[in-house]
This record gives structure tokens, C-alpha cells and sequence, in this order.
């Protein structure tokens, strides 16, 4: 979910793990730079985290895996290394994503994975990163939500078709970071 605070918890909870997070925006700002196809930024991660797994260190991936094909793909990946692996969903309240979205720094340069992006949009520059996460959350919203058009009609978020480890919702600043602790340790010492 996009504006969730996917990359913050990820982050968080590799360092705590004493892990890699491998970044898929980081990946797609790399292959912006150098040219390289979008389409083989899933290869690259699958190739990252299979090399630091032999190498015996532990993986976050900050990435969306709500496609079955990439879950099973990276799941395996773990199997074939000898490691577990768990799914963690990273939430929050859509006027907090929204927001977030809307109020964020943007620089418009490559290197930034928003604010860089190419858009039709030719309002001002500095809005550009803006226009292309609410874009993005627009799109990923029929994968993680669920129209209800009772009271007038609101977004729910929907019921995974798989099991996740936990569930961390970042819409208060400091119950997540509690939850992360609370999950390394989980992850630390199963």
C-alpha cells in the first residue's frame, strides 16, 4: 500500500534483525538511471535476496507480494536457502496515506523515485512526486480493498487470501515501532 509506510517499517525491521532490506522503489530508481526495463526489477531482487541468503544474512524486502506468482517466487527463494519466511501487511488510515502523499518533499530528479517519475501532469514541478503516489495508490487500491456501497459507500481493506505473520498498521507513529520490536524478537527467536 503505498503511503502505508511500507519502506519505513522495512527498514526498521531489518536493522532490528540485523537484515538487508532490499527496496524495490531504490531498485526502480537504479534501472531509471541506467536504462534497464522495469519488467526485470522483480529478477533483480529475486537474484539479491537468493545471493544474501547463501551468504547467511537475513532479508526484508520492501515490496508489495499481494501477487500470488511473487509470493510463491520469494517464499521458494527462502525454502531453497534454508530460511523461513513470513509476510508482513504494512497499513494505515487512507486520509494518513493521503496525506502523506500530498505533504511529502518531492525533488524532481531521477533519483527520487516519485518526484522523478514520468507524468502527463505540467502543473507545478515540485507536485509532480505527489501526482504519481496518488496515482499509484489509485492503482494498487482494488488489490487491497474492497468496495462497500452501503452509508454511502467507503473503501474497506480486504481479508488476504493468505496468512500473514502480523499485521502493522503505521497510522499512530509509536505503536508501530513497538509492533516491529515485538516482531523482530518473533523473528529473532521462533
Amino acid at each position: 500500500l503505498v503511503g502505508a509506510g511500507l519502506s519505513t517499517v522495512a527498514r526498521e525491521l531489518a536493522r532490528r534483525i540485523e537484515g538487508i532490506a532490499i527496496e524495490k522503489e531504490a531498485l526502480l530508481v537504479e534501472f531509471r538511471k541506467t536504462g534497464k526495463p522495469y519488467e526485470k526489477v522483480w529478477d533483480e531482487m529475486r537474484r539479491r535476496a537468493s545471493d544474501l541468503l547463501a551468504n547467511g544474512t537475513s532479508v526484508v524486502l520492501d515490496a508489495d507480494l499481494v501477487d500470488a506468482k511473487r509470493r510463491h517466487v520469494f517464499a521458494s527463494v527462502a525454502r531453497n536457502a534454508g530460511a523461513r519466511s513470513a509476510l508482513v501487511r504494512v497499513v494505515a488510515d487512507r486520509d494518513i496515506m493521503i496525506g502523506r502523499a500530498v505533504t511529502a518533499q518531492y525533488r524532481t530528479k531521477p533519483s527520487d523515485f516519485f518526484g522523478g517519475a514520468s507524468t502527463p501532469w505540467r502543473g507545478r514541478a515540485s507536485s509532480r512526486g505527489a501526482v504519481v503516489k496518488l496515482r499509484e495508490i489509485w492503482r494498487k487500491t482494488p488489490q487491497h480493498y474492497r468496495w462497500e456501497s452501503d452509508q454511502g459507500g467507503r473503501w474497506v481493506l480486504k481479508k488476504l487470501p493468505f496468512n500473514v505473520l502480523v499485521e502493522i498498521d503505521t497510522t499512530d507513529g509509536r505503536s508501530w515501532r513497538r509492533e516491529v520490536r515485538r516482531i523482530a524478537q518473533t523473528i529473532k527467536n521462533p
